[in-house]
């Protein structure tokens, strides 16, 4: 499914319990081959988070029950980055970084991802 406006190309991506994050929307931009693509919106749960810190640092490999807060982040045929603000749900912590590798899904997760139509956005804020 895709939605689409004169600006933006929509297209939400659902991942299951298990599956790796980061393999997961690798995996949908290449089949729907729409690098250059960012994400809109997030929710679901993790049960692994394997976070670099802000700032660089030692990665980081937490299990548990974490909410998403927030996944902000590009895909770009060089690869992606996502950053996320995540909450345990045990403990109340939040965590934040960059999520690499490894991060699985705890609760289905929902993510919307975005494209811009640069050509029509230009149209429009020249006319």
């Amino acid at each position: 499914m895709q939605f689409q406006s004169s600006y933006m190309r929509m297209f939400p991506v659902e991942l299951s319990e298990g599956d790796d994050l980061l393999e997961g929307i690798t995996a949908f931009v290449e089949r729907k081959a729409i690098w250059n693509s960012y994400i809109l919106l997030s929710y679901g749960a993790l049960k692994t988070a394997v976070i670099r810190p802000p700032h660089g640092g030692t990665v980081e490999t937490h299990h548990g029950d974490f909410e998403i807060r927030g996944l902000f982040g590009t895909m770009h045929s060089e690869g992606m980055r996502i950053r996320c603000l995540l909450r345990d749900l045990d403990s109340g912590v939040n965590l934040t970084g960059e999520l690499l590798g490894g991060t699985r899904v705890g609760r289905p997760v929902h993510i919307v991802l975005g494209m811009s139509h640069t050509e029509n956005a230009m149209k429009q804020v020249s006319a």
